[in-house]
């Protein structure tokens, strides 16, 4: 193997930890051959005690590509004293030499103490608006979670979502409060005569790796719940528009990088290209005729129009109510089911011709079944499936804690029934006439389907 990358995830201020990682993987036989944003290429040579040093140049771009005028010249007066340029990775420049005793590439820490400040000076606007961007997204979930909380840890990718912007605004504050303490340290230390402080390097890299092994492994999980949920499709449909769209902004960046195009044009470019998809995705949002409805199982040509027939596998039917579809031209049951670690929910709905194709007065029902897995989260639950004005009754058909009942917006009977771990709200007009015997059964049938 001639090459071989490697993930570095370096800090302005990590010049140390930069010199101490290359050096060590040159011991090991693997030199730096090429930076990339995130990946890194070495090259297989002979083992060899080599020293790397690193220098800030603030005006250098922070995508790479061709060395400006000045950034020769100074590779030139490095070269010089041993030292020969390797690479550029943002605004740091690398250099190795192989002697044993190399003269300092930098001696005045003061002077490199202002150039790291220059350097950081420059992303401070963008990690600002990160960190912004990152906080509003942190409150937006907050106040789902006190008005939408039910719904949103129903979801099987809840955990990502909950964990993948507190991570960002995490891993940007930690960045931001990491470079303020070793400014201070650094300033401190070179006041006394000494040299710039160590980075956090190890602290970051730990905390940052421990995050994001968590946030890959909640999104490895909510694939799999999504996958069990039915919406697997759906969701490799977002993963393979994400990969596009990060394409569209990455690739033309690495070709302008390559041919050595200067900050500014790769810079309004990035911003050109990650507008125009903005607004087509604003578009595409705006245009609900893109959006492919959910199709029918068939359809059924009646008198008056033409309806969708849908053949889900739902729960409960209206068989187990006690009515019997057969002999009727066609009976519908549609769903919608989702599961997470915390809940798992199907609302599902089984119905028959309308009073136009079959004179007299048609059964219906409908209901949300829920099972909590995460008992802090049953009382929400309840509370949230409680339509209107729900009166807690005694109802002994349901062997239950607790029934409430009430009616929807239309004056349909409704029932929200809670056993120990799951919840059952049912409403149909056949909810009075309900047998103990036919209750009992759908009770083991909301406690027994999620298994």
């Amino acid at each position: 193997m001639k090459y071989a990358y490697r993930m570095c995830f370096f800090r302005p201020m990590d010049s140390d930890a930069v010199e101490r990682y290359l050096s060590r993987r040159a011991r090991k036989g693997w030199r730096l051959d090429k930076t990339g944003q995130v990946l890194w290429r070495f090259r297989r040579e002979n083992p060899a005690a080599l020293t790397y040093a690193v220098t800030y140049f603030p005006e250098a771009s922070v995508y790479g590509g061709a060395l400006t005028p000045a950034q020769e010249e100074l590779a030139a007066y490095c070269a010089a004293a041993g030292w020969t340029f390797v690479a550029q990775w943002l605004r740091m420049q690398i250099y190795v030499t192989d002697r044993r005793d190399p003269v300092p590439l930098e001696t005045d820490e003061r002077q490199k103490l202002d150039t790291v400040r220059a350097v950081f000076r420059k992303n401070r606007v963008t990690s600002l608006l990160l960190i912004a961007a990152a906080l509003l997204q942190v409150v937006t979930l907050a106040i789902r979670l006190k008005t939408e909380a039910f719904q949103l840890f129903a979801s099987p990718l809840a955990l990502p979502l909950l964990a993948a912007w507190p991570f960002v605004f995490f891993i940007t504050l930690e960045s931001r409060l990491l470079w303020a303490l070793w400014l201070r340290r650094s300033e401190r230390s070179v006041e006394r005569g000494g040299p710039c402080a160590p980075s956090f390097f190890r602290l970051s890299r730990g905390l940052e790796i421990g995050a994001l092994i968590l946030v890959t492994a909640l999104l490895i999980q909510g694939m799999w719940y999504a996958q069990r949920s039915g919406a697997g499709g759906a969701l490799w449909w977002g993963v393979g528009i994400t990969a596009v769209v990060l394409a569209c902004v990455l690739v033309p960046v690495w070709w302008m990088r390559e041919r050595g195009y200067d900050e500014g044009s790769i810079r309004n470019v990035t911003i050109f290209i990650t507008v125009l998809i903005g607004v087509v995705a604003i578009c595409a949002a705006a245009d609900r005729s893109i959006v492919t409805p959910i199709e029918p199982a068939w359809w059924y040509e009646g008198e008056s129009g033409r309806y969708g027939i849908y053949e889900d596998p739902i729960p409960l039917r209206l068989e187990d109510l006690g009515v019997s579809t057969e002999g009727l031209p066609y009976s519908t049951s549609r769903r919608s089911f989702s599961r997470s670690p915390f809940l798992s929910q199907v609302i599902a709905g089984h119905s028959c011709p309308p009073a136009e194709e079959l004179p007299g007065e048609q059964p219906e029902l409908g209901y949300t079944m829920v099972h909590v897995s995460f008992p802090p989260l049953y009382d929400v639950c309840r509370e949230e499936l409680s339509w209107g004005e729900m009166e807690r009754v005694e109802d002994g058909r349901w062997q239950a804690e607790a029934v409430y009942a009430g009616a929807m917006y239309d004056g349909t009977p409704a029932l929200l029934v809670c056993w120990e771990e799951d919840l059952l709200l049912l409403y149909s007009d056949l909810l009075p006439q309900l047998t103990a015997e036919q209750a009992s059964a759908i009770r083991e049938t909301a406690e027994t389907w999620w298994v």
